[in-house]
C-alpha cells in the first residue's frame, strides 16, 4: 500500500509558480529614481561646495547659506531615493508608497527653489518636478498597483 501511495505522489503535477512581470512603466520608474538619486547626489555636493565661495553669491540677491541649505537637501533627497529604489526593485508595496511620499518633498522642494533661489538652481528644480511628476503618475497607474500589490 505504502508502494501506492508513493506512486501516486511521484505523478502528482508539481504546484505551478506564479511569477508576475514587472510591467515597463515600473521598470522604467526604477531607472527614473536611480537618475534622479545620482543627480540629486552630485547636484547635492556640487551646490554645497558652491556655497562656500561666498564670490559667487555677491553681485545675486540668492545668499550662499540658501544654496548650502538646497545642497543638504538634495543629499538627503538623494539617500532616501537610493533607499526607495531598492525597495522598489524588490516589488515592495511599502517602497512603492514610500517612493511616493519621497517624490511629494521632491516636488515641494523644487517649487521652494524655484520661487526662493531660482536662477541658481533653474534647470535642476525643472528636472526634479518633472521626473517627480512622472514617477508618481507611473507608480498610480493600474498596472503598477496590481504588480506592487501583487495581483494579477
Amino acid at each position: 500500500m505504502s508502494e501506492e501511495l508513493e506512486s501516486v505522489g511521484d505523478h502528482a503535477p508539481a504546484p505551478a509558480a506564479t511569477t508576475r512581470a514587472r510591467p515597463g512603466g515600473v521598470t522604467f520608474v526604477l531607472i527614473l529614481t536611480w537618475l534622479a538619486a545620482m543627480v540629486d547626489l552630485v547636484g547635492g555636493i556640487v551646490l554645497l561646495l558652491l556655497s562656500f565661495d561666498t564670490s559667487l553669491f555677491s553681485d545675486t540677491s540668492v545668499s550662499a547659506s540658501l544654496v548650502r541649505y538646497y545642497g543638504l537637501i538634495a543629499l538627503v533627497l538623494g539617500l532616501l531615493t537610493i533607499m526607495v529604489a531598492l525597495g522598489l526593485s524588490k516589488g515592495s508595496q511599502f517602497a512603492r508608497v514610500f517612493t511616493i511620499l519621497v517624490m511629494t518633498l521632491r516636488l515641494l522642494n523644487a517649487a521652494w527653489a524655484l520661487i526662493v533661489i531660482r536662477y541658481v538652481t533653474l534647470w535642476p528644480a525643472v528636472f526634479d518636478l518633472a521626473i517627480a511628476i512622472l514617477i508618481i503618475a507611473l507608480l498610480t497607474n493600474r498596472s503598477a498597483s496590481d504588480y506592487f500589490r501583487k495581483r494579477t
